[in-house]
Formats: structure tokens, C-alpha cells, sequence
């Protein structure tokens, strides 16, 4: 069979014809070439293949990266090769190589450098080309991390002593000797003491100076803590865990005792604190604590404080606490090298356990006078909390002479444990006032009442021969049965309202009778009698009364004074 002739025109127009086919339907790497030079020409259909993985090692900033010849399907080498990477190990947006032998479009070798490299981890890959057509893009290779990080060589820290760290600038595995001269260099991480003291970097400097990649920092931290130690420099950064270990102890924290109530055990922490009031860890042990602050109750009772040696672990040790006396005060705590002192705290009463009674020393018989009552707990703190109105037994005083008797009781309101009360006694006396609510008790000092003011004239030492005396025979008095020639004996006296003797008070009284007589100090049916100026106002003579004889059946004797109520007395024969 004939085979017909292509003519090279026909060739180059079928050529070109292919090459609108396979560009039309997306083959980009598909192309024609010619046979060889000792046959008639015709074209014949090749293709690019994909690139290989390429492999590589970093150097700082620099990645260096080779890879395996590409060829074409029918055995063309490659004419050059394209170089990319990736933030990551699938998806993302490619960036073409920027700077050094990468950079070439294409790069002719199988291995090439790109300098300057962003620091992160990058993916890269590589895509063979041929002319204007190229193979597939090879798979990414592993990742390649570049740029510098701060390795950090921290001592052993504790809390307010300066050390010094060692900052070294890492570049795939090496110190990069390049990362040299001034930088900015930033700390993070350790937190500022209790007391608030912040850590120290550098003496204050925002600027570290490095030499061949290494540079010494002093810092200072002041917070006891397990922590992380970041340096940034711009996108270099390390980070190192530290332990902060508390300082010597220098100080005690005390804390206030919460909701203190007198008589009431409870307990306290105490905690040994460094200067920057950390927890001294190394504070332990038995040691001897002096206290100072609260007071000694009116009771006598004094703070109840723990038992030397008190044990410390770790810094801290719980101890018992019982105060007494109801105040707001501090507590101070002490050995021989440190002390503290507690924020100031209260101590509330305990519940009211007795009265103190308070009357003033002299009072007058029929006024009024207040009373003083104060609810107490048992170390004699006030009772704060006994409140409201109380109706409070009473007892001690006596009834008057005329028989007036002496209050019982008394009502009052107590507020926050005290109540003033008024009282009126009747009786001239030395006495004491006991006030009672169930269980509470209290007694007053010694209270001395004296007669009132001078208000009526009373018989007194009355005595009689014969008959029944009443009682009290006093302002009145009657003797029932006295019988002919009856005698009745007495003085007379100046008296308050109540029949008490008052004193110092001279008068001239005289009594009178309408039947019978008087036998003494003078006869007749009236005697002048005198009272004391000094002592109590009674008369300094008696007289004596005689009844008649014969038939009658009663006689009236009066005593007057013109200024005074009358005394009367009444004898009956019978």
C-alpha cells in the first residue's frame, strides 16, 4: 500500500492544529516534536511529568532545598524548575520563592537556596517546566521551620534575690552567631508579688545587647510561684518554665479573728512571709510566739492565747484563741527575729449572764432617784444584745416606818444591754438594791436613803400602863383599854411623809389633851416639848399622859406645831 505524503506544510498546520486541540481541552504540558532529522517529518505527542518531593535543611533564615530531575513522558529533560511554598501541609495559598537562587524563574540546578524566609514552619514544592509548558506540582515537602528562637538558661530563682539569665538565639538547632548587637528584647510571665513589687528585666532597659547569638539578662522576680518565662524580640521568642522559690520569713501575717465573741474559742493561720509577703515555706518548726493587744476582761479574765512551742509547717500554723474582753483592737504576734500585726477586729459580748446595778451612793427617802442597770456576760462585758422591755424583780429595801412598803418591781427598756429605771424608797436607811429578771441577778453598792423633807409631827417610844397599842402608832396612834389613871409615855418627833426622823431641826412642839393631864415634864392639860438641833429631830424631854378617874370613855391628845401636820393619839377606858 502507498502511504500518502504529508507535506511539511500540512505537518506544521497539523502541528499547530493539535496544539489548539490540547490547549482547548486543558492539556498544558501536552506538545508535538518532530521526528529525527533522517525521516520525513511528523509530529508526535509528549507531555511534562510532575515534579519530584524536594528535600532540605535550614539555616537560619534560609532554607536550602534539592529535588530529582524531571523529564518528560518521552524522556525530555526539564528545562528549568519553578519553587514554591506553603504555610501548610495541604491547602493555603502558594508564595512563589522570593530571594536568593530560588528566586529564579525557573531555577536551571536540581537544588537552590531561598534566603530570607518569614520565620514560620513552610511546606514547599516544585513544579518542572519545558519552554512555556509545565509538569504538575510535586507533593509538599516535610515542613522547614526557619527563623530564630530564644532559648533561655534560667538559675535557680528565689523571690527578691537577682539573678541572671542566659538568652541564646536558635536557628535550626544552632545558635545563630548572626543575631547580634542591640535588640529590643520584652519578659512576660511571672506575676507581680503580694505586696505588689513587679519583676525587675534588665535593670529597667528595654534593649539586650547579643554577641554571636548570646546575651546575659539580670532580672529579679518577687513572686513565689511555678511559672512560664517568655522573651519576645520582635517574632523571636522562647519561653522556660521557672520555679520561684519564697524568701527568708520577715514577717507574720496575722489575720483578724473573725466574728470574735468573748469567752468563745476559735482559731487563726498564722503565716510566715517573706519581704514581699510570700508564704515562707522554710518557716517551720516549734517556736516560741509572744502576743500583745487584746485586753484583760473586768472579770479578770485574761486572752487565752496557744502553748509555746507552736509548730509551723510550710510557713503556716493553725492555733487556738479565746479573748475575753469585748473590744475593737489588733493582735500582735512575735518570735525573736519577726512579728505581725492582725487588721483591727472586733470582739462581741457573749450572751448576758448577771446585772450591774448602779444607784448613786445617797438618795432621800420618797424621791425618785435613777437607777443604772446594765446586763453583763460573764467576763462583765456588756451584753449588747439584751434589749427590750423588762419588768425587773426588786429587793432589799424596807418598807417605810408608816408602813409605806418598798417597791418590788420596776419596768424599763433595755438598749444594747442598758436601761436607766426610776425607784422611790421610803424607809431611811442603809440598804442595797438586788434586780432580778429569771436568772439574771445584781446588787447594788451600799445605798444610804435619808429621811425626806420635814413634813409631819409623830409620836415616838410610845409606851402605856395598860390597854393595846395600835401599830404603827405613829402619825395616829390608840391605845385601847387603858383604863382609869392610865399612863401614856412618849416623845415627840419631826418627820418626812414616810415617818422617817429627820435631823438637825430645832422646833418647839406642844401637845395638848382634852381629859385627863399630863404629870411630866410639867402638869396640866398641855406640855411645850423641844426638839434636837443637832441629831435627829426628836423631842429631848418625855412626857407622860394620865387618864381620869370616874366615868368617861375616851381622850384625844394632839401634838402641833404650827408648821407640821398633827400627830394625834386616842386612849379609850375600855
Amino acid at each position: 500500500m502507498r502511504v500518502p505524503r504529508i507535506s511539511r506544510r500540512s505537518a506544521l498546520v497539523l502541528s499547530a492544529t493539535a496544539v489548539a486541540l490540547a490547549l482547548s481541552g486543558g492539556v498544558a504540558w501536552a506538545f508535538w516534536t518532530a521526528q529525527a532529522s533522517n525521516v520525513p517529518a511528523y509530529g508526535r505527542a509528549d507531555s511534562m511529568t510532575a515534579g519530584s518531593t524536594p528535600s532540605g535543611t535550614v539555616t537560619g533564615t534560609s532554607v536550602n532545598l534539592a529535588w530529582s530531575a524531571g523529564t518528560t513522558v518521552g524522556g525530555h529533560p526539564a528545562g528549568g524548575y519553578r519553587i514554591s511554598r506553603y504555610p501548610s501541609a495541604s491547602g493555603g495559598t502558594a508564595t512563589a520563592a522570593a530571594q536568593g537562587t530560588c528566586a529564579a524563574v525557573p531555577a536551571n540546578a536540581l537544588s537552590c537556596t531561598e534566603s530570607n524566609v518569614p520565620a514560620g514552619t513552610w511546606y514547599y514544592t516544585v513544579t518542572p517546566v519545558l519552554g512555556a509548558w509545565q509538569g504538575g506540582e510535586s507533593p509538599r515537602s516535610a515542613g522547614m521551620t526557619t527563623g530564630d528562637s530564644f532559648s533561655l538558661s534560667v538559675p535557680a530563682l528565689t523571690a527578691g534575690n537577682a539573678a541572671t539569665v542566659t538568652l541564646t538565639a536558635v536557628a535550626a538547632g544552632h545558635t545563630d552567631t548572626g543575631f547580634t548587637g542591640d535588640h529590643p528584647v520584652s519578659f512576660s510571665g511571672p506575676g507581680n508579688a503580694p505586696d505588689s513589687t513587679a519583676p525587675s528585666y534588665n535593670n529597667g532597659n528595654s534593649t539586650v545587647t547579643f554577641a554571636n547569638g548570646v546575651a546575659t539578662v539580670p532580672i529579679t522576680l518577687y513572686k513565689a510561684e511555678n511559672t512560664t518565662l517568655t522573651a519576645t524580640s520582635g517574632n523571636v521568642t522562647g519561653n522556660q518554665a521557672v520555679t520561684v522559690t519564697p524568701g527568708a520569713a520577715a514577717q507574720f501575717q496575722v489575720p483578724a479573728p473573725s466574728g470574735a465573741v468573748a469567752g468563745a474559742a476559735q482559731n487563726i493561720t498564722l503565716a510566715a512571709l517573706d519581704a514581699y509577703r510570700n508564704t515562707a515555706t522554710g518557716y517551720t518548726g516549734g517556736k516560741t510566739l509572744t502576743w500583745s493587744g487584746p485586753g484583760t476582761a473586768v472579770s479578770g479574765q485574761a486572752p487565752a492565747y496557744p502553748a509555746n512551742p507552736v509548730t509551723f509547717t510550710s510557713g503556716t500554723a493553725t492555733v487556738p484563741l479565746t479573748l475575753y474582753l469585748a473590744q475593737t483592737t489588733t493582735l500582735s504576734v512575735g518570735d525573736s527575729h519577726i512579728s505581725g500585726v492582725s487588721p483591727s477586729f472586733t470582739v462581741s459580748p457573749g450572751a448576758a449572764a448577771q446585772f450591774a446595778v448602779s444607784t448613786g451612793l445617797a438618795q432621800k427617802a420618797g424621791a425618785a432617784f435613777p437607777v443604772t442597770v446594765t446586763a453583763l456576760d460573764a467576763y462583765k462585758n456588756t451584753a449588747t444584745g439584751y434589749t427590750g422591755s423588762k419588768t425587773l424583780a426588786v429587793t432589799g429595801p424596807s418598807p417605810a416606818p408608816d408602813g409605806t412598803p418598798a417597791p418590788s418591781s420596776v419596768a424599763t427598756v433595755f438598749s444594747a444591754g442598758t436601761a436607766t429605771a426610776t425607784l422611790t424608797l421610803v424607809k431611811a436607811e442603809s440598804t442595797t438594791l438586788t434586780l432580778k429578771d429569771g436568772s439574771l441577778t445584781g446588787t447594788s453598792a451600799q445605798l444610804t436613803v435619808s429621811a425626806g423633807d420635814p413634813a409631819r409631827l409623830a409620836w415616838s417610844g410610845v409606851t402605856v400602863s395598860a390597854g393595846t397599842l395600835s401599830s404603827p402608832c405613829m402619825f395616829t396612834c390608840t391605845d385601847t383599854g387603858i383604863g382609869n389613871s392610865g399612863t401614856l409615855t412618849a416623845k415627840i418627833a419631826i418627820t418626812d411623809a414616810y415617818g422617817n426622823t429627820v435631823s438637825n431641826l430645832g422646833r418647839t412642839i406642844t401637845v395638848t389633851t382634852n381629859g385627863g393631864g399630863f404629870t411630866s415634864p410639867s402638869t396640866g392639860t398641855s406640855v411645850n416639848l423641844t426638839t434636837s438641833a443637832t441629831g435627829l429631830a426628836e423631842s429631848t424631854q418625855t412626857f407622860t399622859f394620865k387618864s381620869q378617874n370616874g366615868s368617861w370613855t375616851s381622850d384625844i391628845l394632839t401634838a402641833t406645831s404650827g408648821t407640821y401636820s398633827n400627830a394625834t393619839a386616842t386612849v379609850t377606858k375600855s
